[in-house]
């Protein structure tokens, strides 16, 4: 006990660095991604012109493309890493 609270220790598989690592810059990718997502609506909401709205729409529309490339790459990175083990 530390603290007077108990804790867990996890131990790291060297064999999955490269896998973690990988998943942690997905995630630090789809966390950008959520950024700009909550940014081009709060844009929308406040300039609310038609050429302002369909520059935002093709961004997000990027957006949506690049995050939905990330999700396979990560599917496939799982997978791989099921196959290794």
């Amino acid at each position: 006990m530390v603290f007077g609270e108990s804790f867990r220790v996890f131990k790291e598989n060297e064999m999955m660095r490269p896998y973690n690592e990988k998943l942690r810059d997905y995630h630090a990718k789809f966390r950008s991604l959520s950024t700009i997502y909550n940014q081009i609506v709060k844009e929308m909401h406040v300039n609310f012109s038609e050429r302002k709205t369909m520059a935002l729409m093709q961004k997000l529309e990027k957006a949506t493309q690049e995050m939905s490339a990330l999700a396979k790459d990560v599917i496939t990175l799982a997978l791989t890493s099921q196959q290794a083990e």
